[in-house]
């Protein structure tokens, strides 16, 4: 919704909200950083913990490098669509998703299938924005804030649980995400729209 916000309110620049979806990046270092010390004052003698600041291994640090690449493209591809279509709309596009990841734990890693799964250029731009420059920020910050608590939050659940739990979760909070675009930005909620919901759901 804070994607949509930035466009419809003079936003023009897609590759700057692409880059959003990941800048507040540094966000993570703070709880690394916490481990980190916290491991280190935990550490006594007779128990010594081995702490490393970076404990990856090359090849792993490649392959992130790789997904990270990936994911620059798929915020890229993103903000394209949040740019052009309404809320409700790329709502109901990302829902596939689910569909997407249930298909790929299931021939990736062997999730089983169960009941539950089954249904489961800143300046100028800043002066020009409709809010003002300072909502501008607002709403920029704000905007990759919010993506960085969610990409946390699915790799914990990932993490913890599985991938299709995860891609559960990001279904269940679509239709919110749909009724609030109604509500805040005004969005038309034609009969299809309804429809896709219900199947979504």
């Amino acid at each position: 919704m804070l994607g949509r916000l930035y466009f419809l309110h003079g936003g023009k620049r897609v590759w700057f909200s692409s880059w959003l979806l990941t800048a507040s990046l540094p966000v993570i270092l703070l709880p690394i950083t916490i481990n980190y010390y916290m491991q280190r004052r935990n550490s006594t003698p007779s128990s010594p913990i081995k702490t490393k600041l970076f404990s990856i291994k090359p090849p792993i640090f490649l392959a992130a490098a790789v997904i990270g690449d990936l994911t620059g493209l798929d915020d890229y591809l993103y903000a394209y669509g949040v740019a052009r279509l309404p809320v409700s709309t790329s709502s109901l596009i990302i829902a596939s998703q689910l569909a997407f990841t249930a298909g790929c734990a299931f021939l990736l890693v062997k999730q089983k299938f169960t009941s539950y799964s089954i249904n489961a250029a800143i300046g100028r731009e800043a002066k020009e924005y409709e809010f003002g420059e300072a909502k501008f920020y607002v709403v920029v910050v704000a905007n990759s804030l919010t993506w960085q608590c969610f990409c946390m939050g699915s790799i914990g659940v990932i993490f913890c649980a599985s991938s299709l739990l995860s891609g559960i979760l990001i279904a269940v909070l679509l239709p919110i995400t749909e009724i609030l675009a109604v509500i805040f930005y005004n969005e038309k909620f034609q009969a299809e729209k309804g429809f896709s919901l219900a199947l979504s759901i």
